[in-house]
């Protein structure tokens, strides 16, 4: 099996795209990134095995991109990036948010509050730092 780009209507993208949708993002207000930056052989789902270098390489430049992209609110997803990103040097407002995976696999009834309690997470989040969404369908 190859690596490959994931399609945006697929995974981890339909999940985020769902969450702009409900918590009324316009996804051009965003900036989307991984903490780690590197693949890792087989399956991307779990823990990263990743070398302590390979860690403080990823924290280093996910440091520099949030000082160049100077975001209002980071929203931290999976079960592994949040203790990680404890370790990240910044000033912003962050927030934890499951996986968009997670709900999209749990399927449509199971899903749903899913969605809905994390885009309101993100919806009250952004409220508080002032975002107001310029997003026009």
């Amino acid at each position: 099996k190859h690596n490959r780009i994931e399609p945006m209507n697929t995974g981890t993208w339909k999940g985020q795209q769902t969450y702009m949708d409900m918590a009324d993002i316009n996804p051009l207000d965003c900036f989307f990134t991984n903490f780690y930056t590197a693949l890792q052989p087989g399956s991307s789902v779990g823990e990263m095995l990743a070398s302590d270098t390979l860690k403080e390489q990823c924290t280093q430049f996910c440091e520099y991109q949030i000082e160049r992209t100077g975001p209002c609110l980071i929203a931290v997803m999976g079960k592994f990036v949040p203790d990680l990103f404890a370790n990240v040097k910044h000033s912003v407002h962050c927030i934890e948010i499951d996986h968009p995976a997670y709900p999209v696999r749990r399927g449509t009834v199971l899903g749903k509050p899913i969605f809905e309690h994390n885009a309101n997470k993100l919806s009250k989040a952004l409220e508080t730092v002032g975002y107001y969404p310029s997003k026009s369908q």
